[in-house]
């Protein structure tokens, strides 16, 4: 939290009463009276002066949603920030200039990654007025799922291999 300002604070605070209506990306105006409501509220209890309640109304909503991780294996990633961190702590973790080896073959997680979002990709246009797209399922259900043959194999063909399934959940 130390690294969010106090309009970031209150966005966020904003947002468990009802995350959908008042996600600043869907719907920017509720987000905004919300947060705004939630700087009332903070004046009011005394956690902040009128000067930073105004200042902070006036930082519009964020207008574009972040980008997606693009990095390949970018959730195998961030698990192992999560099993590190307790050992090694944040600073050293990120600014430590550590060297970490891992099991994850970065050629192999690009063909499979690619290989699963052009079959999702033909899903999806075979079966376009299907209620439940597959590809939703992977991205927003499946995508942490680390993908790895369990030996090294011809790219081709990747996804006719056996393979270790590890959920990074």
């Amino acid at each position: 939290m130390h690294d969010l300002n106090l309009t970031e604070c209150a966005t966020l605070a904003a947002i468990p009463k009802s995350p959908n209506h008042y996600n600043p990306f869907k719907n920017p105006k509720a987000s905004l009276a919300r947060r705004n409501l939630v700087l009332l509220r903070m004046r009011e209890l005394g956690y902040i002066t009128k000067e930073q309640e105004k200042e902070a109304a006036k930082v519009p909503v964020p207008a574009n949603s972040p980008s997606p991780k693009t990095e390949k294996g970018h959730y195998f990633v961030e698990f192992l920030k999560i099993m590190l961190e307790p050992k090694y702590g944040t600073n050293m973790l990120m600014k430590g200039g550590l060297s970490i080896y891992t099991t994850l073959d970065s050629q192999a997680q690009i063909a499979a990654e690619k290989t699963i979002e052009e079959a999702l990709a033909k899903f999806d246009k075979d079966k376009l007025n299907t209620h439940f797209s597959l590809t939703y399922l992977l991205n927003f259900c499946l995508k942490p799922l680390l993908i790895c043959p369990q030996k090294q194999t011809s790219l081709n063909g990747l996804l006719s291999k056996k393979f270790k399934i590890t959920c990074v959940l």
